[in-house]
């Protein structure tokens, strides 16, 4: 019995050495505290093959996307290309504009150096594309839609598979085998549960899709918004899900023809970012406003799909 109540003294000091005893309160002396913490709760589920939330849209992000710097490279991008370093900002107001368009692009991640090899590590991921929304400011001061549609001529977001053979995509060179040759009007990889595009781009194939295009464009006009929302999605729910191993990029922009319609270029490119597991806003407005500008009249963005 004297060695059972010695073994309790014993314990008891023990446990005591590492206390002060502070009112009724024991206090530690030294070490730290873990603290147990109820786990992260799961993203709800928001279709059969894919998890994530949806980031907020706002006016700062649209902002950035055009004057910030990329956040992801693409891996076919030469360094002399001007979005091989963030948006293409160009005088929108003074420019011979007749048209306009609205496009997206989605590739495999690089490296961050010029003409670079793809980064991507995924083979059961794509990406699911949103709607393509576009507005178009006047000189009235009212921002008017031309674009808020997946659906092209009856067809879900048609993109392309570019570059097409011969071509010296970005100036990269022809150095890659057109391994995939798909309908140039339809390159889906199938429909999402929320009926949009699911695209999986590959290694010197870009995923080019495009909305409708707006003619006999009003004058004056003075700025084109655009906004597309994109996240990752599970290809085949059957197969693992490695998303973790995915790494794309995409951006957007606008196309133009002049007063003699001809297509002359973009008037205005979004910088590169990475996309991820949550639905993510891509913006682009074009240059020739200021920001002041801009918050005295935002375009009507949203934050949703």
């Amino acid at each position: 019995m004297k060695k059972i109540l010695l073994l309790l003294i014993t314990s008891l000091a023990m446990l005591m050495a590492d206390f002060t005893l502070e009112g009724d309160t024991l206090t530690p002396v030294s070490g730290t505290v873990t603290t147990v913490t109820d786990p992260t709760p799961p993203s709800t589920t928001t279709d059969p093959v894919s998890t994530s939330g949806v980031l907020p849209n706002s006016l700062n992000l649209i902002w950035d996307d055009l004057y910030g710097p990329n956040i992801g490279y693409t891996s076919q991008t030469n360094s002399g290309y001007p979005q091989f370093s963030g948006g293409v900002a160009r005088d929108f107001p003074n420019m011979d504009v007749a048209s306009v368009n609205a496009w997206y692009e989605i590739e495999e991640q690089g490296n961050g150096s010029s003409c670079s090899p793809s980064i991507n590590q995924a083979t059961n991921t794509v990406v699911e594309a949103g709607y393509l929304r576009a507005w178009v400011l006047y000189a009235d001061g009212e921002w008017r839609q031309y674009e808020n549609t997946i659906d092209h001529e009856g067809m879900n977001m048609p993109s392309a598979g570019d570059p097409f053979a011969g071509d010296n995509f970005r100036g990269c060179g022809t150095i890659y085998n057109p391994i995939r040759l798909a309908n140039p009007l339809d390159t889906r990889e199938g429909i999402s549960a929320n009926g949009f595009g699911l695209y999986k781009p590959e290694h010197y194939w870009v995923w080019h899709g495009w909305g409708h295009t707006i003619h006999q464009l009003v004058k004056p006009h003075k700025a084109v918004f655009v906004q597309l929302y994109l996240r990752l999605a599970v290809q085949n729910p059957n197969l693992p899900d490695d998303r973790h191993l995915a790494n794309y990029v995409a951006h957007i922009g606008s196309d133009y023809k002049n007063s003699s319609y001809i297509t002359l270029g973009d008037v205005g490119i979004s910088r590169f970012k990475k996309i991820t597991n949550d639905w993510q806003p891509f913006n682009l407005i074009t240059g020739g406003i200021t920001k002041a500008e801009l918050e005295a009249n935002p375009p009507p963005f949203v934050s949703a799909p």
